[in-house]
């Protein structure tokens, strides 16, 4: 089997289908936009610093575990997406819809999951149950999103001007 062999910068693929930006023919690193990266992580971990001391005094901690797993990850994948250099509109539109989309699904299924036995009673066909939690899970996940992306922008701009390093140009 051969080994793999890196993409070059503008994210073509390898011979053998394997993207990477590392320098040598062995290493299929995946370069990260460390602006993109510190924005999101910092700001995140600010969103949930408040709601985590909130809902530790009433037993709702797995839910801070959960959005802090949910923030480095989705941190990640921007910070994956955005590394690998200049992209088209739709590509760079796709890449923030994702982790909104991640965000709304994960939000539909807390909100079924914790009202399930009240709809229940109220004797709602599942299907509604379902529609009513992608609901729930976009009226939520999208202002916390954007409150969520807005600040990483601040952050994002503060560490660039700071001289913490740059963006790749787009």
């Amino acid at each position: 089997m051969p080994s793999p062999r890196s993409a070059d910068r503008e994210g073509d693929p390898a011979p053998d289908g394997v993207l990477g930006a590392g320098p040598g023919p062995d290493d299929a690193r995946v370069c990260l936009d460390r602006p993109v990266l510190v924005g999101n992580l910092v700001s995140g971990g600010g969103w949930l610093l408040a709601p985590m001391v909130i809902t530790a005094s009433y037993g709702a901690w797995p839910l801070s575990l959960f959005g802090a797993g949910y923030v480095v990850a989705a941190s990640v994948f921007l910070a994956a997406v955005y590394g690998r250099g200049p992209m088209s509109w739709s590509a760079e539109a796709l890449a923030w819809v994702t982790p909104w989309l991640v965000a709304v699904a994960s939000w539909a299924v807390l909100t079924v999951c914790l009202e399930s036995r009240n709809l229940a009673a109220a004797q709602v066909p599942e299907s509604s149950v379902w529609v009513w939690g992608l609901w729930w899970g976009a009226v939520i996940a999208t202002p916390l999103y954007l409150l969520w992306q807005l600040s990483a922008l601040a952050v994002r701009l503060l560490y660039v001007h700071a001289g913490g390093g740059s963006s790749p140009a787009r």
